[in-house]
């Protein structure tokens, strides 16, 4: 802690408050930063409250999430903000009546009139919630809670303290996302919201253990992300400054993060556009999609769904079909048809369905990753798909089949897996075809899956990883994956998907790729590893690394101008304790020093490690014939001959020896 606060009933009792602190600054020889400080203030800014004359306050900046909540249009927006206030209202008095004009809105039969005492009522509380005592002052004797969650098109979070479903807040904070967040899959987003609150609040967590609170159930993963080219990896590097540990919340129960998520401050336009990512279009990270939005179809169905990529999601129980009618532009619309149309409404029916999955989203507990390597590069658990004649069927198995790796099968069932242990990981089979001429029918696709999720079951397998394969027969790679998440999503597993982008290179182009990775303008002459990390995302063969190496030992350039770091002291390590005075002395040089009268320039120092006794010799140069002169003279025909000797291995005593 390096701020310090004075403060006083008059200016004399400020003086002498003052004087005191400068006192114990000078004997602990501390200086202040002069344009740092302030002085004779009425008020200061300290910890995220002001102090003052009246007391503590909340400080306005911290609270601007609040102060800016957009007033609500639409029954959603009231749900919202009553969540918001409602999760703290036993620190608000009077809660129900002063929120009664808003509840009012929500009733069946009501239409939406906001009238002045809704208004009234929507102020009152949102200066409750910005008061104290809701706004609490931060305990550093006391662990943090991060809350956080994302929408579609912002997100937001809450730094508060205390018990978990009873923690007071001390400071929100939200923002909306841009045009290129927006389009992230559910779980960066959701990441990409933890990451931000912690950069916003880092002067509260930094250096702490503290806990995250999400609604998103995949995120508990977090720490078992293994692909390096993931935005989820590079976000996870970024949090590893933090100390934290993330728990579930349902998202039902997250009422006051989502609502900041959600309802992020208007000084910020978001466009409405549709044209981007219209329901009925595919989007542009498949996998990502399955990440976060199962496939709707039920597992009793007798016929596969279509990919949810290509498909709107089907609405919940009691919840009607909503579409979004595509507005045109043609000439006939002038100026003024065009603004009569009911944006507002189009804005609720798309929030509409972007929530349709959520509720089900919470309880999911899979994560899905992927990897440009491929099956085999993946020290994992393998799930392949065959024939029942044991001939490979998947891109996963063929490779298996090239490595010579795939077992000789016996007595294979239909639709039913096959377990294997092949160099200590488990490889899962599933036979999904009857020989080359037949053709994949739905239900089996949907009994293999069945079966896998059987076998991941009794095996109590946490993580596999599968090569992603184009078609299966005709459907599409990404109707497979949906029907996994779909089947596997209540289980807690992490599924690596192989996309086998890394090549092999041949022999006589690998020593050109690392010239260009390494030599060229834009390799700058990396080292081994920065090297090989350039190289690994996209080619890889047995000996990559120690090519590499052998190839920057020889680098001419790099010999010319790079430090060679080579350990030239011993490693620190704990010394003994000797048994008896003198057996064990340790020697040091101290110097160069002012040349004295009798021309000595430099101090040989020698002590017993366990009496401590020393003695110090002055000597004229510091060879190593002076230091063995004197350490004879002085030392040995005095006290006898140690029987070992101690130095740190400078320069002018490694010959000693």
């Amino acid at each position: 802690m390096d701020d310090i606060v004075i403060y006083a009933r008059s200016l004399k009792e400020h003086e002498i408050k003052f004087n005191k602190l400068m006192q114990r600054l000078r004997t602990a020889n501390l200086k202040l930063q002069p344009d740092k400080c302030e002085f004779l203030r009425h008020e200061v800014a300290y910890l995220g409250h002001i102090i003052g004359a009246d007391g503590v306050k909340p400080d306005p900046n911290k609270i601007k999430s609040i102060t800016e909540f957009p007033r609500p249009k639409n029954v959603k927006n009231i749900k919202q903000f009553l969540g918001l206030a409602g999760y703290y209202r036993r620190f608000i008095p009077q809660f129900s009546k002063t929120a009664k004009p808003l509840t009012d809105l929500l009733k069946k039969n009501n239409t939406f009139d906001w009238q002045q005492r809704q208004t009234e009522a929507f102020n009152v509380l949102r200066f409750s919630l910005c008061s104290e005592p809701v706004l609490q002052y931060p305990d550093f004797s006391k662990p943090f809670i991060l809350t956080t969650d994302a929408s579609g098109y912002a997100i937001g979070g809450v730094l508060s303290q205390g018990q978990i479903g009873k923690d007071l807040p001390i400071a929100y904070t939200s923002r909306v996302l841009n045009s290129a967040e927006q389009n992230y899959s559910t779980i960066e987003k959701e990441c990409l919201a933890i990451v931000y609150c912690t950069n916003h609040f880092r002067p509260y967590l930094y250096g702490r253990i503290f806990t995250i609170i999400t609604d998103h159930k995949p995120l508990v993963w977090l720490h078992s992300i293994k692909d390096p080219s993931s935005r989820l990896w590079k976000w996870k590097t970024k949090l590893a400054e933090y100390e934290y540990v993330i728990q579930y919340k349902k998202g039902s129960l997250n009422n006051n993060a989502d609502a900041l998520s959600r309802n992020p401050p208007t000084d910020y336009v978001l466009p409405l556009t549709f044209a981007a990512n219209r329901v009925g279009e595919s989007s542009n990270n498949a996998t990502s999609h399955y990440e976060c939005e199962p496939s709707t179809s039920a597992p009793n169905n007798d016929i596969i769904d279509p990919p949810t990529e290509f498909a709107p999601p089907s609405p919940p129980p009691g919840r009607t079909n909503v579409t979004i009618e595509e507005y045109s532009s043609d000439d006939e619309f002038n100026d003024d048809d065009r603004t009569s149309i009911d944006l507002e409404e189009i804005n609720n029916q798309y929030e509409e369905i972007l929530d349709l999955n959520e509720e089900r989203r919470n309880t999911d507990q899979i994560l899905i990753t992927e990897s440009r390597d491929s099956l085999l590069k993946q020290s994992d658990n393998h799930v392949i798909f065959i024939h029942v004649n044991g001939t490979p069927f998947d891109n996963g198995a063929k490779e298996y089949q090239e490595a010579n790796l795939l077992p000789n099968y016996e007595n294979l069932t239909f639709e039913r897996v096959n377990i294997k242990t092949i160099k200590s990981r488990t490889l899962i089979s599933i036979p999904i075809r009857l020989n080359n001429h037949s053709r994949l029918e739905p239900q089996t696709l949907k009994n293999c899956i069945r079966s896998l999720l059987d076998a991941l079951t009794e095996l109590e397998l946490t993580t596999f990883s599968i090569s992603k394969t184009d078609y299966f027969d005709d459907l599409p790679w990404q109707h497979i994956i949906g029907q996994i998440h779909e089947y596997l999503r209540e289980l807690p597993i992490c599924i690596t998907i192989c996309k086998n982008l890394v090549q092999t290179p041949p022999v006589e182009r690998r020593e050109a790729l690392i010239i260009e990775n390494h030599s060229s303008a834009h390799g700058g002459h990396k080292g081994v590893a920065k090297t090989y990390n350039r190289l690994r995302p996209h080619y890889y063969w047995n000996t990559m690394k120690k090519d590499i190496q052998t190839f920057i030992q020889k680098c001419r350039q790099c010999q010319l101008k790079k430090l060679t770091r080579i350990k030239t002291k011993q490693p620190m390590v704990i010394t003994d304790t000797p048994g008896a005075a003198f057996d064990k002395v340790s020697l040091d040089i101290v110097g160069p020093l002012p040349i004295t009268n009798s021309g000595n320039q430099y101090i040989l120092t020698m002590q017993d490690l366990l009496t401590k006794y020393s003695v110090a010799v002055p000597l004229r140069d510091a060879t190593s014939l002076s230091i063995a002169n004197a350490l004879t003279n002085n030392f040995i025909c005095v006290y006898g001959a140690p029987k070992a000797i101690l130095t740190d291995q400078g320069s002018k005593r490694k010959r000693l020896g």
